[in-house]
């Protein structure tokens, strides 16, 4: 999975679920609604998440975790400095294992709506931009997790999400060897509401069948 996505403006209107009912926001700096060209790492863009009343809302987060993790530098007393790591995707199969992703897994899951992503597969001629797509569909919703870490520049708080990924069937394993874990819009109330029915769908491969590739540029 590339770190590229767009994402259609007005998103929620191509939502295939009868359960998201959002009324526009009144104020137009922070639109959880709007779209964009090209989304990157670091960007704040929209997900979708059970508030603490068990409400479906839609609103602006960071891509990326900030993860603190041991570098190679040691400090005065012979341990490793931390250094910050930037962590855009979560592998799916260490989302109950990984001490970076079990908490919020098991606590704080999302979806992350998008209408295509990018890639740069090899090939003969080189590295060449491609485009994944739902062909009928403007807006698709793949599997994400979203927390709260501290920025150890600044030392604020910033609200984050990351993608879940999984190694893609045949079709999509021609493009890279991870793909977003894309699920069925009758599977994102199981998602969000969490315990087994979560559980069941980690893993989930998107259906190679629905979606196509087209060189970009």
């Amino acid at each position: 999975m590339c770190g590229r996505y767009k994402l259609e403006d007005r998103w929620q209107a191509y939502c295939a679920n009868p359960s998201f009912d959002w009324d526009d926001p009144p104020y137009p700096f922070d639109n959880p609604f709007r779209g964009s060209e090209e989304a990157f790492p670091r960007d704040r863009m929209p997900i979708v998440r059970r508030d603490e009343r068990g409400r479906t809302i839609a609103e602006l987060r960071q891509w990326g975790y900030i993860l603190m993790i041991a570098g190679r530098t040691l400090d005065a007393a012979g341990r490793p400095k931390p250094v910050r790591r930037d962590v855009f995707n979560a592998m799916s199969e260490k989302l109950t294992t990984s001490p970076a992703w079990r908490r919020s897994f098991a606590q704080r899951r999302c979806l992350i709506p998008m209408s295509s992503w990018d890639e740069w597969p090899t090939t003969a001629a080189g590295k060449q931009r491609v485009r994944v797509s739902m062909p009928g569909e403007k807006v698709f919703m793949a599997a994400g997790l979203h927390d709260v870490n501290v920025d150890p520049k600044t030392g604020r708080e910033v609200e984050v999400f990351t993608m879940c990924t999984v190694p893609p069937n045949a079709f999509l394993g021609t493009v890279h060897d991870r793909a977003p874990m894309v699920l069925q819009p009758t599977r994102y109330g199981d998602w969000l509401d969490g315990g087994d029915a979560a559980l069941r769908l980690v893993g989930t491969h998107p259906d190679a069948a629905a979606f196509e590739v087209d060189v970009v540029g």
